[in-house]
C-alpha cells in the first residue's frame, strides 16, 4: 500500500508528499520489506525532488 502512495504522489508531481510517505515506512514493523521497497522508491523520489524549481 505504501509503495502505491509514493508512486501516486510522484505521478501527481508531488515529490515532497512522496518523500513523506516514504518516511512513514519507518513505522512499519517489517523493516526487511521496507528496505526492499526503499531501494526501488528512493531513487525515484530523489529524481522527482531534483525537478523542483529552486532546488
Amino acid at each position: 500500500m505504501a509503495r502505491q502512495l509514493v508512486l501516486a504522489a510522484l505521478e501527481a508531481d508531488r515529490p515532497l508528499d512522496a518523500k513523506q510517505h516514504l518516511a512513514a515506512l519507518d513505522l512499519h514493523p517489517d523493516q526487511a520489506a521496507v528496505a526492499a521497497a526503499r531501494r526501488g522508491l528512493e531513487p525515484l523520489v530523489a529524481q522527482a525532488e531534483q525537478r523542483i524549481p529552486g532546488t
